[in-house]
């Protein structure tokens, strides 16, 4: 039980989180989002309608007590009693506390058919911004532990074929991209790192013009400068 009961929280959490709060192997997170999703649905559509009626004396109460501080008679308050039930249910609706709770039905109807639909787990909307949050503080913080950005530095290689590129930043390159330079393509030989301010090695080396050719990337020294991605084709 208390598996189950640990499985619904951590499913509400985003995905970065579940590893780190929860190290226990054991959770079930699909089960536990579907089991959090029902629970979002019945859980608040059960207070709404066991709050109603307790809110809507205090809502009648409320407007009679007016009219009668006015000066009303009984017959206004009578008039008052039934005209308040024509606005009652949107006024009910458009309560806070009835705002927050449709909003968490809104929020387990979509979790539980993303659930149904693709066995997708998706965390609680609230808890999503936050680590969307912590994600852009992380890659700020990654950002600024490289230094400030400055060209790449291209220059020949021991031999024609080969030429060596240091930079600033690491790249998203492997032996199997192709890198495309000064109207020629490149693939990766080897990597290196070194001291700054650019101490990530990347040595090149010419493809040959019989080689089979798959992703290509458009470089320029320049690129670095620019936090977004190079062209890959």
């Amino acid at each position: 039980m208390l598996t189950v009961l640990l499985s619904i929280v951590v499913s509400l959490f985003p995905a970065r989180y579940r590893g780190r709060l929860f190290h226990a192997s054991n959770f079930d997170v699909q089960r536990g989002a579907m089991y959090s999703s029902i629970l979002q649905l019945v859980l608040p559509a059960a207070t709404l309608w066991l709050r109603y009626p307790g809110w809507y004396a205090d809502y009648v109460r409320a407007i009679v007590d007016q009219v009668a501080a006015k000066g009303g008679t009984n017959e206004a308050q009578a008039a008052a009693t039934l005209g308040a039930g024509t606005y009652a249910l949107f006024t009910y609706l458009v309560d806070p506390l009835s705002l927050f709770l449709g909003y968490f039905m809104l929020e387990g109807v979509v979790r539980l058919t993303a659930f149904v639909a693709n066995k997708e787990v998706l965390p609680s909307f609230p808890l999503f911004l936050l680590g969307l949050g912590h994600e852009a503080l992380d890659a700020y913080r990654k950002e600024r532990s490289y230094g400030p950005r400055i060209v790449d530095l291209v220059k020949p290689g021991p031999s024609p074929e080969l030429i060596v590129i240091e930079s600033c930043r690491p790249k998203e390159w492997d032996t199997l991209l192709t890198i495309s330079y000064q109207d020629r393509m490149y693939e990766v030989e080897s990597t290196a790192e070194n001291a700054p301010p650019r101490p990530y090695i990347y040595r090149l080396r010419l493809i040959p013009q019989n080689k089979l050719i798959r992703g290509i990337c458009a470089y320029d020294p320049v690129d670095v400068l620019n936090p977004g991605e190079p062209d890959q084709t």
